[in-house]
């Protein structure tokens, strides 16, 4: 989030200003604070080291996870993310079938070909070999964009409940609904909250800005990943 608002800062300073803003998992937090639309950064950075959400129950302590799953306190959780290049009819398929109810789940649809998923680490080994696939793993993230939030889906709404002014000549997208909508307090929180409990389709939401008129993309965090699937989505349209 410092990352991705800094870098929009210095292009604010010199002159070059946003007319969207389309965030990816977290990148949708740090849109609405680079904004301006959430103005209190040090407030929330506060509200963060003062709660558990991010360690003991979505973090490494996985205690989220646990209690979605009915497991018992101290079990171990082998919670793993991964990125795989597979048709996304194919993972739905899977995830529908024999992978129905297996602790494993489709966490964001990246591109037409390309997902990410996450669950049991085993149960994630064998679905990657069902459908033929390599896993990359992506590590230091946490338990989201699948029902396993939802035993702190309270907190982690009042968690993003904060001070919200949208910003004229600004408009949001949001992953949980896949197009921009009207930014307030209680939207944004829900907005927040629905791209954790669910997954998103940032194909979708892609496709919903281009429509919408928007041409000139500019990846304002780190790395490129970003740059490379909306190249992917939007091929050998004008952008």
């Amino acid at each position: 989030i410092w990352s991705s608002t800094f870098v929009y800062d210095i292009f604010r300073h010199l002159g070059v200003r946003a007319q969207a803003m389309i965030g990816y998992s977290l990148g949708e937090t740090a849109s609405l604070f680079a904004s301006g639309c959430w103005p209190d950064r040090d407030a929330m950075l506060a509200r963060i080291r003062d709660t558990d959400l991010f360690t003991k129950h979505l973090g490494s302590g996985f205690a989220a996870v646990r209690k979605h799953w009915g497991l018992q306190d101290g079990k171990p959780v082998d919670w793993r993310v991964a990125m795989v290049q597979a048709p996304v009819s194919a993972v739905r398929e899977a995830l529908a079938g024999a992978f129905a109810d297996q602790r494993v789940y489709l966490l964001i649809i990246n591109t037409a070909k390309e997902c990410v998923l996450g669950g049991d680490g085993a149960t994630l080994a064998r679905l990657a070999s069902e459908l033929g696939v390599v896993l990359h793993p992506i590590s230091g993230v946490t338990s989201v964009h699948c029902e396993v939030l939802q035993p702190v889906a309270d907190a982690y709404r009042e968690l993003h409940l904060q001070r919200t002014s949208a910003v004229e000549g600004i408009s949001h997208y949001s992953c949980h609904l896949g197009r921009r909508y009207e930014v307030n307090r209680e939207s944004a929180a829900d907005s927040i909250l629905g791209m954790a409990l669910q997954a998103f389709d940032f194909n979708a939401l892609i496709e919903a800005a281009y429509a919408d008129g928007v041409r000139l993309f500019v990846e304002t965090g780190p790395g490129d990943a970003c740059t490379r699937m909306i190249d992917d989505i939007l091929g050998e349209r004008p952008h």
